[in-house]
This record gives C-alpha cells, sequence and structure tokens, in this order.
C-alpha cells in the first residue's frame, strides 16, 4: 500500500512542477505615446531561458519634417516579423531600413517586469508618409516616448 501511496505522491508532484518551456515566460503588449504626438506599441517578451526581446514594434502619426514635401507631416511604421534582443540591462536598440531610403532608431530600457519601457525614436531619410506621398530628405529628430502593459 506504501508503494501506491509514493507513487502517486510522485506522479501528482511531476504534474504540479511547470514545464521548462512555460517556466518563466513572459508576454505583453506594450502601448504608449510618442512626444510631442503619435503612438507606439510593441511587445516585450521574456522567455523561459530568460533572455528578453523586443517584438513587432509600429509607430503611428509621428510628425515629421521633409524638404519635399513641405509643411506638416506624419509618417508611421509597421515592423512586425522584427524581433530584437534586449540586453542584461534591459536596454535595446533597434536599427531598422525599409531598404528605400527610409530608416529609424527606436532605443528604449523596460522596468524590471517588462510592464513598462521608455525611450527615443528617430526616423529619417526617404519616408513613406501618412499622405501616401514619400517625402524627401525627412528627419524626426530624436523624439521621447514611453508605453506601459495593457
Amino acid at each position: 500500500m506504501r508503494r501506491i501511496a509514493a507513487a502517486l505522491v510522485a506522479v501528482i508532484g511531476l504534474a504540479l512542477v511547470p514545464s521548462p518551456a512555460s517556466a518563466g515566460a513572459v508576454r505583453h503588449k506594450l502601448t504608449g505615446h510618442v512626444q510631442p504626438s503619435g503612438d507606439i506599441s510593441m511587445i516585450a517578451l521574456r522567455k523561459a531561458n530568460g533572455k528578453r526581446f523586443i517584438k513587432n514594434p509600429i509607430w503611428e502619426a509621428v510628425p515629421i519634417t521633409c524638404d519635399s514635401p513641405t509643411g506638416d507631416q506624419t509618417t508611421s511604421g509597421d515592423a512586425t516579423g522584427t524581433v530584437f534582443r534586449v540586453k542584461r540591462d534591459r536596454t535595446f536598440t533597434a536599427s531598422l531600413s525599409n531598404g528605400q531610403g527610409a530608416f529609424a532608431v527606436i532605443k528604449g530600457k523596460l522596468n524590471r517586469r517588462l510592464t513598462r519601457a521608455s525611450g527615443t525614436i528617430r526616423i529619417h531619410g526617404s519616408v513613406p508618409l501618412d499622405s501616401s506621398t514619400t517625402g524627401t530628405a525627412c528627419d524626426t529628430g530624436q523624439l521621447s516616448w514611453s508605453a506601459h502593459a495593457q
């Protein structure tokens, strides 16, 4: 009878131990604002092995100044499918390009729980504008952003 009880305790104990694939894995969708206007979102991940990543950065209606066309312009970008590593100190830098002359650099730092992040974004070059045209010699300058988990 003791053997059956010991075997039953062992089986129940194994069922309660989380698998390595799910132990410690975290995923948060972060959304927030770019200053002075615009929105930003991304996914913060921590895998079971402890490594952290930022995935799918998206920015919308970020103000930008171009040589042509002139006037108030905005730009949006969707880097879905992009994944970049977060360093040990929870900072990250992503340099993105659309292959047609537009460049974006997103820098930031996550809090320990991966529920908040803040940093800077700069978009420059021949940038697709929200007005369905492409601006030349465009630059946002260094803009601050902050985001939090939903």
